[in-house]
């Protein structure tokens, strides 16, 4: 929202802003004189996207297992009936 606020301004100083991750970094050296109390924020907006592109990485790249539990899976009753239905046909199964 900054940089689309600056570039409506016709500032060209914060068009690194639009490029992600390394954007506001650029814009720190570039604009350092425009800045003023904008520093701090730019500064934590860069390490922001750092961190959640770390952690698109990362959860792309780590393998992880996953454990099912077999001990919930229902029982069959032995003499449930099976209801069988075909075209002019129609049919109980009962299998003990």
């Amino acid at each position: 929202m900054g940089a689309t606020t600056a570039a409506l301004d016709g500032d060209d100083a914060y068009a690194p802003m639009f490029v992600p991750v390394i954007g506001p970094f650029i814009t720190l050296d570039s604009a350092s004189n425009k800045l003023g109390g904008l520093t701090l924020l730019c500064l934590f907006d860069g390490l922001t996207q750092l961190a959640g592109a770390a952690m698109i990485v990362v959860g792309v790249a780590v393998k992880k297992d996953i454990l099912l539990r077999d001990d919930l899976v229902e029982k069959k009753s032995v003499l449930a009936p099976e209801f069988l239905f075909g075209p002019g046909s129609a049919g109980v199964r009962l299998r003990f």
